[in-house]
């Protein structure tokens, strides 16, 4: 994407960050080239949201959903879990499925690249570009759904249907930190905060 360049996809715009919050972001992404500011809170989120904002925005939401919505490194793995077992029976066969498959995450299709390398995973493997996608497209009722997006960015229809929500809450700077331990990848923290937490890192 063209760094310049607006982009206003429905009813959210994306703008390119500045050069000098993508040299900070460089330090703690490893899997996406180029970031944006989404919508009026500024989310940071990677480059390749603008191909599937319109798919979350639309997404079809039912009265008997479970979702939960969190920071990244908030506790959401465990909480998943008991979430899961609340609402099935944790001696099913499926309990035995990976998380991914029972509680997908819903925006992972836009944190990495289409064009992955997928050599040597399984054709079931929910890491392939699309995968996690179709995952969440053919969960049986009652479906449970992750999500680290900000509640500007949910499916519209949450706020309509309105399932049930657990949203986690935690020190964005915990989360932060983390992060750049991990060299992993720092998404939906609004810009204002990332300044905050990284200003706080170099004290």
């Amino acid at each position: 994407m063209d760094n310049k360049t607006t982009t206003d996809s429905g009813s959210v715009r994306m703008v390119p960050v500045s050069s000098t919050d993508m040299d900070r972001l460089q330090d703690v992404s490893i899997h996406i080239p180029s970031f944006l500011k989404v919508g009026p809170e500024r989310v940071i989120m990677g480059s390749f949201f603008t191909d599937w904002y319109s798919k979350y925005e639309n997404f079809p939401v039912y009265q008997d959903d479970t979702w939960v919505v969190s920071y990244p490194k908030s506790g959401t793995t465990w909480t998943q879990e008991l979430v899961w077992c609340l609402i099935n029976d944790p001696k099913s066969p499926e309990a035995n499925l990976e998380l991914m498959k029972r509680f997908p995450f819903f925006e992972f299709e836009s944190l990495r690249s289409p064009d992955l390398n997928t050599t040597g995973m399984r054709k079931d493997d929910p890491l392939p570009p699309g995968n996690t996608w179709q995952i969440s497209h053919n969960l049986s009722a009652p479906r449970t759904i992750k999500s680290h997006l900000p509640k500007e960015l949910l499916p519209q229809q949450i706020w309509q249907v309105k399932p049930k929500v657990f949203l986690l809450s935690k020190c964005c700077f915990y989360f932060y930190i983390n992060f750049r331990t991990n060299s992993a990848v720092l998404l939906t923290l609004p810009s204002a905060l990332l300044k905050q937490c990284t200003c706080l890192t170099q004290k």
